[in-house]
């Protein structure tokens, strides 16, 4: 059930990146999020020795908790991403999937809740992997309850090397 529902997820990803709208854009921007990984906590496989190709990924996985702090702009908001946290998965056969959890504080000193999934694909002989995720933004402040309503699609990349994330969302 679960793969089911990744293909799905991906099968409407595809579908959204290919479309268009009249103006030739892919989707109206919602937000960009710039951040940087602050600490990392792995659980007895190092994330080193997956990206390093050296040790095998054990056969049931590997999972990992990476935090993230950084800023972002939105379509009526800009502040800073604090206590975003990817509980992610590593597959034996070498794909990321990603569980995200974080607020966003904006510079007004509201809160708004970020939680989403997606995949995150290295790219061959590069630090560089991309990142495609499906995301959820929530807040009960009045002036950003527009967002819980909104279906995400964030395309982005993570620096391997430098921990550094650029990530657009789109609606």
């Amino acid at each position: 059930m679960k793969k089911l529902l990744l293909t799905l997820s991906l099968l409407l990803f595809v579908f959204f990146v290919n479309a268009q709208t009249e103006n030739g854009k892919i989707g109206e921007l919602v937000y960009e999020l710039n951040l940087k990984m602050s600490s990392m906590t792995e659980y007895g496989y190092s994330l080193q020795d997956a990206v390093s190709g050296k040790v095998a990924v054990p056969l049931g996985g590997a999972r990992f908790d990476a935090y993230f702090n950084g800023t972002v702009i939105g379509k009526g908001f800009k502040g800073t991403v604090d206590k975003l946290v990817d509980y992610f998965y590593l597959r034996p056969d070498g794909r990321f999937e990603l569980n995200i959890h974080g607020e966003i504080n904006t510079d007004g000193g509201q809160k708004i809740s970020i939680s989403g999934g997606g995949t995150l694909t290295p790219r061959n002989g590069s630090t560089i992997s991309d990142l495609r995720e499906n995301i959820n933004l929530f807040s009960s402040h009045k002036e950003f309850t527009y967002l819980n309503t909104l279906q995400i699609w964030a395309v982005g990349t993570i620096d391997n090397a430098t921990g550094i994330i650029n990530i657009k969302g789109y609606k």
